[in-house]
């Protein structure tokens, strides 16, 4: 398990094969264990959605992109 910070004080803990994720729409921070996700075969990728309010990007929000791994 992995353990992020945040600017702010706030931490979430991401179990290993995922990542921190956040989405800049509704502002929901967490990993993209809990986020939804679909297949473009076409192209061989992939679009996450985030959980609360199924916006699509959130394995490339903002906040996410400001977190530090705590190292134990």
């Amino acid at each position: 398990m992995t353990r992020y910070r945040l600017p702010d004080g706030r931490t979430f803990s991401v179990n290993e094969t995922f990542y921190l994720a956040s989405c800049d729409r509704c502002g929901w921070v967490g990993s993209t264990e809990k986020c939804g996700t679909d297949v473009n075969t076409d192209a061989g990728d992939s679009n996450v959605y985030c959980p609360k309010c199924h916006a699509a990007g959130a394995d490339c929000g903002k906040v996410a992109e400001t977190a530090v791994e705590i190292t134990p």
